[in-house]
């Protein structure tokens, strides 16, 4: 009986070990968020982002798409790399014209993470 329970007790024990090391481990992944777009004229305007990094991931660039159509096949503005917020000014846009922009990164991996777009309209001429 005394071997049962001592058998009992290192099983429990570690047990507990691998359930406390695999609820403290974060794995790590990147977080991308369009926070919105402000300073519209009729051929530019300045788009806002964060970009957020957790469990030792790194991100290795960040920037925004947009297009009149579809942003991920757009035009590409690279805004750097690392955490934090971050803008860019877009230029050269039509007049009175839709545009849909979405913010990117690409982590340590090369693995490109995205957020669903924000349309704007640029003013008329």
């Amino acid at each position: 009986m005394k071997k049962f329970r001592r058998l009992a007790s290192v099983l429990m024990l570690a047990v507990a070990v691998v359930f406390a090391a695999g609820c403290t481990k974060k794995d790590p992944h990147t977080d991308i968020k369009m926070k919105n777009v402000t300073d519209i004229t009729a051929s530019s305007a300045v788009v806002h982002a964060k970009a957020a990094a957790l469990g030792g991931a790194v991100i290795a660039e960040r920037g925004f798409m947009y297009d009149d159509k579809e942003p991920a096949h757009g035009t590409r503005v690279e805004c750097g790399s690392g955490t934090g917020e971050f803008e860019a000014t877009l230029t050269g846009l039509e007049p009175a014209t839709e545009y849909k922009v979405l913010a990117y990164i690409i982590d340590g991996k090369g693995d490109q993470v995205g957020t669903n777009y924000i349309k704007f309209t640029t003013l008329g001429k």
